[in-house]
């Protein structure tokens, strides 16, 4: 091959396809700006999308429920965080190995505070119904209940965890509901192993607290709002019970308007879900209607018409020296301020439904 031959192969470009990286004489190095002459090329649209707001479903609820209390209305809420699913799963995994059942509900809704989800998964296990915070309730109600319980063959136990002494009746009938079950080993000739009990129910009715009381010392973490237990412990009792305390779980679809707000105001679904103020105004319109008589006890002194909820919540903000910028009353911490006083007892003691109701 001659120089010449030769030195024409080596001008041309390569056939792989990748650019050179010494350009051909002649032509510009292709980079990332534009270098041919002419007008510049107008740089691409930016296709890069601006991230989307998450989308709240707080304001949307509030509204649903305005409208609830201005008028009759059946809508739909929904609070079923993954802890809950992640929680009744693992219940139908622990229900198969323990020996008995208690489901802790709260006397001031002993229907509204169960969670049918939760008698189907307990089917075929002996139960303890424990009706807890009943110095909380209408005595005359606890009394209705207890009846309206026994008629349908429960062993239902009115308590109040917060008191030790109570704590020990539970645990002497939980002994003595799972005696059978010791019972069958001694027929073998089996050392029978603890009991092993489950304790269960919806959001902040006690079940934790009802442990602690039990051991005798602040072992499981309790709040004054729902949602503290994440997750399943099994907690030993002295040797007498073996005790699961699990996360409170609801119904994934709550259909009624009234049955959240009554949810709420017990604790077991969190206030800013539906809003303080808006829960507020409906309490007071039932407690004005059902016992006026308890607010001026509870709050002495010059009295707003029954009728005015916006108005008491007006009074009890400027009383707490709850106020915003420019002397006005903060009627958000006066709506909170009023739902904890209604759930530690401070209005009296109130039943939200009866056995007749049902």
């Amino acid at each position: 091959m001659t120089g010449e031959a030769m030195s024409a192969r080596k001008s041309k470009a390569p056939r792989s396809g990748r650019p050179s990286s010494h350009p051909a004489p002649g032509r510009p190095h292709k980079t990332g700006a534009n270098t041919s002459r002419g007008p510049k090329a107008a740089p691409a649209p930016d296709k890069t999308r601006e991230p989307r707001a998450k989308a709240s479903r707080r304001p949307a609820a509030r509204a649903v429920f305005t409208a609830a209390l201005e008028g009759p209305a059946k809508a739909a809420f929904s609070w079923f965080p993954p802890h809950m699913h992640r929680a009744q799963l693992k219940l139908l995994q622990e229900v198969r190995r323990v020996d008995l059942i208690i489901e802790v509900r709260d006397a001031r809704l002993p229907a509204g505070s169960a969670n049918p989800e939760l008698e189907r998964i307990a089917a075929g296990k002996p139960r303890l119904l424990l009706i807890n915070k009943a110095s909380l309730a209408d005595p005359a109600a606890n009394r209705a209940w207890a009846a309206h319980f026994q008629r349908l063959g429960q062993t239902a136990l009115f308590t109040d965890a917060e008191r030790p002494g109570n704590a020990q009746r539970v645990r002497t009938l939980a002994l003595r509901l799972t005696e059978p079950a010791r019972e069958a080993f001694a027929k073998r000739g089996i050392r029978a192993p603890e009991p092993r009990v489950i304790v269960l129910g919806i959001p902040n009715v006690g079940k934790s607290t009802l442990i602690n009381r039990l051991l005798r010392r602040k072992r499981l973490a309790t709040g004054p709002e729902p949602g503290v237990t994440r997750s399943s412990q099994w907690v030993p009792l002295h040797g007498s019970l073996l005790m699961l305390d699990t996360p409170g779980v609801l119904l994934p679809r709550i259909a009624h308007d009234e049955d959240a707000l009554r949810l709420a105001w017990i604790g077991a679904i969190p206030a800013h879900l539906l809003g303080p103020e808006l829960l507020a105004h409906a309490l007071l319109r039932r407690i004005c209607s059902d016992a006026p008589v308890v607010l001026a006890t509870a709050y002495p002194g010059p009295a707003p018409a029954p009728t005015d909820p916006a108005a008491w919540l007006a009074e009890l903000a400027r009383r707490r020296g709850f106020l915003v910028s420019g002397g006005q009353p903060d009627l958000t911490r006066a709506a909170e301020q009023l739902l904890r006083d209604f759930r530690e007892g401070l209005l009296g003691r109130h039943s939200l439904e009866w056995p007749e109701t049902l």
